[in-house]
């Protein structure tokens, strides 16, 4: 039996369905917050954003920062979009210096810091043979200081990419990497407010580490999805799988998970579920629902007819109508009707701010004339 989790951010209860129709809706209003240039500004994010109480958006670029789009692609970039639409560049990394090329969305803690990884180094490390990442801070002040360079090998982890971190009440930050550990298959590491570094469980090359953003619960237990199973990381270190996926429940979670009051467990798996037109045999993706007691629900399984393929971390509303990203933006109602919002090929996860307005990222589209696709924009979704 699962534990409940002490999480309030919203409340869902969610019909069970299998089959339910798909519609698109104009219920949201459309906005391009920012639309990238490709040289100072930033180019090509890769990931969702974060939302400040101010309406302020945060997000990383993977490229751009100081050259061009097309050419010399730069290092990559955190930036600040206000609510008028101003953008403001808050760091320009450098292979030299602090990392490069940032593919998860920064985390803003209570005081208003802001943390974040970059998948490379400015230092070499053991395995892989390159720059293994790190873990930045940017302060109030502007300050941007490199909180850990990953080593690689088989006592630190290495290539941290699309999962955010996340913070603990003592300011003790936890996240994941794909390389690194002992069998070089990513780790779950904890670095405290005091800088210092810890693995807390190692995953084996064969069974690959989470890509999603992990949850914790008030216990102090880690929730995740990984090798094809939803796993648990208690604070005491001991690993168990919650539910194994068959493939007809879904395959490949590819995203974080989040969770209701009362301890249920809602994600997405990317491919698994019922077969269609875009993913063949090889399923088009699915919701899913795992209850406290085990219980494993498929809330909605894609066939590829208007949408396919769900990545990224969920977010809910108030009412408990799911939201996320697929090879469009969708909304999962709790009577189990999906509605596509529209944006095609929006970056993995949304953030939703009070209001319920949805915010995200594209890697191309926006500024043609900088590039021949477009170095990406950021977006919001007004309900």
């Amino acid at each position: 039996m699962l534990p409940v989790l002490k999480i309030s951010h919203f409340s869902l209860s969610l019909a069970a369905a299998l089959t339910v129709l798909c519609s698109t809706a104009d219920a949201f209003t459309y906005k391009t917050l920012y639309a990238f240039k490709g040289g100072s500004d930033g180019a090509k994010p890769l990931a969702g954003v974060a939302v400040d109480a101010a309406g302020n958006v945060f997000g990383t670029t993977s490229q751009g920062g100081n050259t061009g789009c097309s050419h010399h692609l730069g290092c990559g970039t955190v930036f600040k979009i206000a609510p008028d639409g101003t953008e403001t560049i808050l760091t320009v990394f450098s292979a030299r210096k602090n990392g490069r090329n940032p593919e998860a969305p920064p985390l803003i803690d209570p005081q208003g810091n802001l943390y974040g990884t970059t998948l490379h180094g400015s230092k070499r490390c053991s395995y892989p043979r390159e720059s293994c990442g790190t873990v930045f801070k940017i302060g109030l002040d502007g300050a941007e200081s490199v909180l850990h360079h990953f080593r690689g090998g088989f006592d630190d982890g290495a290539l941290p990419r699309d999962a955010a971190l996340i913070m603990d009440k003592s300011e003790n930050l936890y996240g994941v990497t794909l390389d690194g550990g002992d069998d070089h298959g990513g780790v779950i590491f904890e670095i405290t407010s005091a800088g210092r570094e810890s693995l807390l469980f190692n995953f084996s090359i064969s069974t690959n580490a989470p890509r999603g953003t992990l949850l914790r619960d008030g216990a102090g237990d880690l929730y995740g999805a990984a090798d094809n199973a939803v796993f648990r990381l208690a604070s005491d270190g001991s690993y168990t799988v919650l539910h194994q996926f068959n493939g007809t429940d879904g395959n490949d979670p590819d995203g974080g998970l989040i969770a209701d009051k009362e301890g249920n467990l809602y994600g997405t798996t990317a491919i698994g579920g019922q077969n269609g037109f875009h993913c063949q045999e090889f399923g088009c993706g699915t919701i899913f629902k795992l209850a406290p007691d085990g219980r494993f629900t498929t809330l909605y399984a894609f066939d590829g007819a208007y949408a396919y393929g769900p990545y990224g971390s969920l977010v809910a509303d108030k009412r408990g109508n799911l939201y996320g990203t697929a090879n469009q933006i969708f909304e999962l109602s709790e009577d189990g009707q999906l509605t596509l919002l529209g944006i095609e090929e929006p970056n993995p996860g949304l953030a939703m701010d009070t209001n319920g307005n949805l915010y995200g990222t594209t890697w191309a589209g926006g500024d043609s004339k900088s590039s021949k696709y477009g170095c990406g924009f950021v977006f919001e979704l007004i309900p």
